[in-house]
């Protein structure tokens, strides 16, 4: 039997203690069954992420990254299994597998594929919304560009040892991740996990607030964080800084989309 929202009563059990809460309710849950996702890198992020997501009910999401599973990834990537990396599973594949046995309602699209400015156009056309789980700047900038230029939200999210930052990008209405970060850094001056580490409380936090930002998207309820939130979960401490959209922005501003042109396409892989 249908509700006026056309889904089958029996498909919500399911979801009954999400939709009690009133920012989301009957109304919302119907919203994310019917939205369409683009997770980009299911790593440490991009599984947290999918994971979420899979469980609240979101209609269909494509997952796209091009690594194979080792056993480096399991003390963090929640999803995945020593049986995985036994199969030499490429992280979308195995993303896939899993969220079709937490949710046989949700449509999941894995893609085995590098994510550059010669496909992001294609990979994320028509989503409602785009989630970070690319683990390097250059990739960064690639997504934003694309996402600014077609008009999609875009979630950010980084983790690094203990510091997390996440912030939304909403095109047309805030800053995008230019207008915090305008250049790429030189290579090497960005610390990442190889360099540092990553512990796995930090990824688990962050791919949560990245969860929680794209469902506010979907249902159309709450306010989306277009600040740069910063936090550390080793000292416990957490920022909100205002991220002030510049009207000389090589992309939002300018609409100049400097990481999709073919030229740079080899120097700034994803």
């Amino acid at each position: 039997m249908m509700d006026a929202t056309g889904m089958d009563f029996a498909s919500l059990d399911r979801y009954d203690r999400q939709m009690r809460f009133a920012p989301i309710g009957r109304d919302g849950q119907a919203r994310l069954c019917r939205g369409f996702v683009v997770i980009l890198g299911c790593g440490a992020l991009g599984s947290g992420v999918a994971h979420n997501l899979a469980r609240a009910g979101v209609g269909r999401l494509r997952i796209v990254d091009r690594d194979i599973l080792d056993i480096t990834n399991l003390h963090r990537q929640v999803l995945y299994t020593e049986e995985d990396v036994r199969q030499r599973l490429p992280k979308a594949v195995a993303t896939a597998k899993h969220l079709e046995e937490i949710n046989s309602g949700v449509v999941v699209e894995p893609i085995v594929a590098e994510v550059n400015g010669a496909n992001v156009l294609q990979l994320i056309e028509g989503a409602d919304v785009v989630a970070d789980g690319m683990d390097n700047m250059a990739a960064r900038f690639v997504i934003n560009d694309a996402c600014v230029k077609l008009g999609i939200p875009y979630v950010y999210g980084g983790a690094v040892a203990s510091g997390g930052m996440t912030m939304t990008v909403l095109p047309g209405r805030g800053p995008c991740f230019r207008c915090l970060v305008e250049d790429l850094p030189p290579p090497g001056t960005v610390k990442t996990c190889a360099d540092v580490g990553v512990i796995n409380p930090l990824t688990s936090m962050v791919s949560a607030i990245e969860s929680g930002e794209v469902m506010k998207i979907l249902v159309g309820r709450g306010e989306p964080n277009t600040c740069l939130l910063h936090f550390d979960v080793w000292d416990l401490s957490f920022h909100r800084s205002r991220v002030r959209r510049r009207p000389d922005c090589p992309a939002c501003g300018l609409r100049r989309f400097d990481f999709l042109a073919p030229e740079v396409q080899d120097d700034h892989r994803a």
